[in-house]
């Protein structure tokens, strides 16, 4: 891996985590029994600070794609099947978490927001405006989403239902 990591993934014993340079980001595949690479493809993103910004959602790969505000759907094996419009990527930090598996968490620090998004419409099933910056966000349980907001000089885990973002 060359450049530094900007988001890691686990699924069915590979490790998939997205690294690099200024304009010119790469997905390596690990395997996780051997720790041996297994193979890697391009992915092109000039903003990729402060974010967890890749999660394996079913059998696809997912990349925020910040500077082009997509969402950068894969196969496994990194073929590009489609690019999401996202204009819910406003600011500089921008994290995902796979709800399940049709559907990721997005949480903006900038806009204030965490989003539910289906991967395979596109269209955003809830919004939430409880999480002051938010940060990083993580799924629990198929039930909760849990997001840390950043409010006042302190952090605090906000915890939403997976379903309705409340």
């Amino acid at each position: 891996m060359a450049g530094a990591v900007y988001g890691m993934a686990i699924d069915r014993g590979q490790l998939y985590t997205v690294s690099g340079g200024e304009n010119l980001q790469t997905v390596n595949v690990f395997d996780l029994n051997n720790g041996k690479h297994v193979r890697s493809w391009n992915h092109t993103d000039t903003k990729k600070y402060l974010s967890s910004k890749l999660v394996v959602v079913g059998n696809q790969v997912v990349i925020a794609d910040k500077a082009n505000k997509v969402l950068c759907v894969y196969t496994l094996t990194g073929q590009l099947i489609k690019k999401i419009p996202s204009q819910q990527m406003r600011g500089s930090t921008v994290c995902m978490s796979t709800a399940d598996n049709d559907s990721i968490i997005l949480s903006d620090c900038k806009s204030n927001r965490v989003y539910k998004i289906s991967i395979t419409s596109g269209k955003v099933l809830w919004e939430s405006d409880c999480v002051v910056n938010p940060q990083g966000v993580t799924c629990f349980n198929n039930q909760y989403v849990l997001v840390c907001g950043w409010n006042s000089g302190r952090e605090k885990i906000h915890v939403l239902d997976i379903n309705t973002g409340e």
